[in-house]
């Protein structure tokens, strides 16, 4: 685990650090921690030149800032360089600013709400159980493979309707696009699985309307949705929003509870806490969520301002890093100890503002039960020595492996 940063880290050596930075280099890549925090420490607004150049933002206030000011910053491009998923246009509403953005959320939010959410609890105990009966009769896991990754996953799948026999379809998209770091790969990834994507997506959306009844899944409503009430989707939003959900439903509780096992694994006090004490646990999730920040956002500012005592200029890219902000000493007294008791905590774990993520109520519960029943049922789990945990940084921070010895 990374240290507390070094309180003399000057303004000189954050700038030239700057310069080079961006999501996908080599040092990140490990532990993103040290090089955050001395942006953070020594110039918490500081210029990338690489990718067209940009603004890294590390400080929580001024993260906090441009995520309430949809005004001031747009998301219409949210990612350096930009890169248009499909020729049908945008993720919605992800990237998409106001007065659409609300018109959009208004559809999804009943979609995701806890109603909804509450109903699927008695298949996520039932789901999380059969996983981890397995894991306890082997002893050992990679919990990515053998829970972090079947689990929400086959949550989601049949919540947004789609047929679990082509999992292993959408998880090899999924893996290829967030977790592509080579530029020039890169390219080649969003030319081809974004292709089949829309593809796939528009099928799929075809073969709903022809139906009398689209269905009361998430796909079947948004085939029934209207915008603003009043009119259906068009192919293009539908397949802005589906290619949205099934890239979150399928990536950040994985990554976000595979970095809280990981924790746990390394630091028994805690993980003997939540198996002594249930109660902590949703508490537990919060300052996880803070303390491994998974998400990297971006944004264009629309007119001249100042910022962190920078110049920024209309037009000019941003990136909001949120796990740099869950770090922040001004926000979060000694962010570097996890404290289950810390209130309040107002984390960026779903990001804020506007765009604070719909999924949400979804997401919580789904690592409420899992870290419960982990708890409850396999409370003593270690790291495999003999298995190094294997780690990436990007948009979406997370594990590729994590073995785990069960028991004893």
């Amino acid at each position: 685990m990374s240290a507390a940063p070094e309180e003399h880290t000057g303004v000189a050596d954050a700038e030239q650090l700057a310069r080079g930075f961006h999501l996908y280099n080599a040092e990140l890549q490990d532990d993103p921690y040290p090089q955050v925090d001395r942006l953070r420490v020594g110039c918490p607004v500081a210029r990338s030149e690489v990718m067209g150049g940009f603004w890294v933002i590390t400080r929580y206030q001024d993260c906090r800032f441009v995520l309430q000011n949809p005004d001031l910053f747009s998301s219409h491009q949210n990612v350096i360089p930009h890169i248009q998923k499909t020729e049908l246009g945008p993720d919605i509403p992800t990237q998409i600013d106001p007065p659409d953005h609300g018109k959009y959320r208004r559809i999804l939010n009943p979609l995701l709400s806890p109603r909804v959410v509450a109903a699927l609890r008695p298949r996520m105990h039932a789901l999380v159980g059969e996983l981890i009966d397995g894991i306890v009769d082997a002893g050992r896991c990679d919990f990515l493979a053998d829970f972090a990754v079947p689990y929400p996953s086959l949550i989601f799948v049949p919540l947004m309707g789609l047929p679990e026999s082509e999992l292993g379809t959408f998880l090899d998209w999924k893996n290829k696009i967030l977790h592509t770091y080579d530029p020039a790969e890169k390219k080649k990834v969003f030319a081809t699985v974004n292709a089949e994507l829309q593809a796939y997506f528009t099928e799929v959306f075809n073969e709903r309307r022809r139906r009398a009844d689209p269905g009361d899944d998430l796909i079947g409503n948004l085939v029934k949705a209207r915008f603003d009430d009043a009119r259906p989707l068009t192919l293009k939003e539908f397949v802005g929003i589906a290619c949205l959900l099934w890239s979150a439903g399928l990536d950040t509780v994985t990554a976000q509870l595979s970095l809280a096992i990981h924790h746990l694994a390394t630091h028994p006090d805690l993980r003997d806490q939540l198996a002594a004490d249930p109660s902590l646990v949703p508490h537990a999730i919060e300052e996880l969520m803070r303390f491994d920040g998974l998400v990297n956002d971006c944004r264009k500012a629309t007119t001249d301002l100042e910022l962190g005592g920078k110049a920024i200029k209309a037009g000019d890219m941003l990136m909001v890093m949120y796990g740099a902000a869950g770090r922040d000493p001004e926000q979060f007294p000694d962010p570097y100890r996890i404290d289950f008791s810390r209130h309040p905590n107002p984390h960026f774990g779903f990001g804020g503002g506007i765009h604070r993520c719909a999924g949400s109520h979804l997401a919580r519960t789904e690592m409420r039960v899992a870290m419960e029943e982990i708890h409850r049922r396999m409370p003593r789990y270690t790291l495999d020595p003999a298995k190094p945990v294997e780690r990436h940084f990007g948009y979406v921070r997370g594990l590729d492996s994590l073995h785990l010895l069960v028991g004893g």
